[in-house]
């Protein structure tokens, strides 16, 4: 006999979805993305609208190379000093394990940088913006004794992945772009984004979370993508998909504070999609 599901028990026919975090309801009227859970309410203090170069993001990381390089090479000496001081043989282990992985991050850092600098295709290498948005947790910490904030870092972090996709651009012989909009965008911001879009017969989407973009984009199977966000959410889309397809950012402007009516000029979206097709080493295709 077949017995009717408990409030315990979920109906097969309803799947059960992962519940939202309390911590999102804090403030009513507004629901915090998960990067904006430890926000402290305070609208006057929350800092957007920035245009951050990439000269900030290139010197932290260069003391954060530097810091690594003094601490491994305290590790290496203390260990052939001390530890195995009485082991010759030491030498061909020890080196090659601590100075491997240091040679290979300072010559990344080298080559990202040239790579900017000169405007190359040839150094736009896909994997860079995985490597660079997975810095700015750490870079941010170092920003601390500066008074630099996190999302002050992430924006010089998104001006050289913004550089490196231009260039990768240039590879493509056709573009197929989507447009990546977030949840907390004003009805009348989304109008116009859309309008904008709609001029280069460009599609628009709008997800909640990187999950629900991951689908989209396999939907689409776009080979170019223009993502719309807070600095925060676009490092994490950066990290999930930069390493796959160019994928120019827009920050948006956040004057209500994180997750509500957050705007962007749909003028800076135009802009973005005639640089997306001019991207691809022809002018620039005419809108209808």
């Amino acid at each position: 006999m077949s017995t009717a599901p408990t409030p315990d028990t979920p109906s097969p026919e309803q799947p059960t979805t992962k519940p939202t975090d309390p911590r999102a309801f804090k403030f009513p009227g507004r629901k915090l993305g998960s990067s904006w859970y430890h926000w402290d309410g305070n609208i006057e203090t929350h800092e957007f609208g920035f245009n951050e170069g990439p000269g900030l993001y290139f010197l932290l990381l260069f003391i954060e190379l530097v810091l690594v390089t003094l601490l491994l090479g305290a590790d290496a000496w203390f260990l052939l000093r001390y530890s195995f001081h009485d082991f010759p043989l030491a030498y061909l282990v020890v080196v090659p394990v601590f100075c491997g992985p240091l040679v290979t991050w300072w010559m990344v850092f080298f080559i990202c940088l040239l790579g900017v600098r000169t405007k190359s295709r040839r150094l736009a290498f896909m994997w860079f913006s995985f490597w660079l948005t997975l810095q700015v947790r750490y870079l941010a910490w170092i920003s601390i004794p500066f008074g630099i904030s996190r999302d002050r870092v992430a924006s010089s972090c998104l001006s050289i992945t913004n550089a490196i996709a231009a260039q990768q651009l240039r590879r493509l012989k056709k573009v197929k772009p989507l447009v990546l909009l977030p949840r907390c965008l004003s009805a009348e911001t989304v109008r116009d984004i859309k309008a904008a879009a709609a001029e280069w017969d460009c599609p628009v989407v709008v997800v909640a979370t990187n999950r629900l973009a991951r689908e989209k984009v396999r939907e689409f199977r776009p080979n170019a993508m223009l993502a719309v966000a807070c600095e925060r959410d676009l490092v994490s889309g950066l990290y999930d998909f930069g390493h796959k397809l160019p994928i120019l950012v827009l920050a948006n402007d956040r004057p209500f504070g994180p997750c509500l009516k957050s705007t962007v000029n749909a003028e800076r979206i135009r802009q973005a999609l005639v640089a997306i097709h001019a991207g691809v080493g022809k002018p620039a295709a005419k809108p209808r």
